[in-house]
């Protein structure tokens, strides 16, 4: 992948992302640009091109972080995007024939949560990495 392709999926990405605004927090994967792997290919690409050229700073690696991590928030379909954002705004003092398919929503933001936290792990883990074994 060239650099130029990085950038533009990143660009892309990041319109897409800046759609995941509170309470719409979670999105269709067919708002992505590409697939999650290519993605997250591309984030690679890019760090390891920001550090050839000391270019990659504290803010643009967290930012990178942030973006990579987020894609646990795209899920199959726009009805469970929607479902998983009307989930996560009610309370707990539902009527009881939401109570279970509520209770079943919120188990799976919780999973994609802890998702998230293992995408974080994983790509900062390979910019320290990088950052390591940059000789500069």
């Amino acid at each position: 992948m060239t650099i130029e392709t990085a950038e533009k999926i990143i660009k892309d990405y990041g319109k897409a992302l800046s759609n995941s605004i509170s309470p719409r927090v979670f999105q269709s994967r067919s708002d992505l640009p590409c697939s999650a792997a290519r993605i997250k290919f591309a984030i690679y690409r890019y760090v390891i091109e920001l550090l050839r050229i000391g270019q990659l700073n504290k803010a643009t690696a967290e930012m990178l972080i942030i973006g990579y991590s987020s894609l646990s928030f795209f899920v199959d379909n726009q009805d469970l995007a929607t479902a998983l954002n009307k989930a996560s705004e009610i309370k707990d003092d539902l009527h009881p024939d939401r109570q279970l398919e509520v209770r079943r929503l919120k188990e799976q933001i919780h999973i994609l949560s802890i998702y998230k936290d293992i995408l974080t792990a994983e790509i900062q883990e390979f910019v320290m990495e990088c950052i390591k074994n940059n000789p500069q």
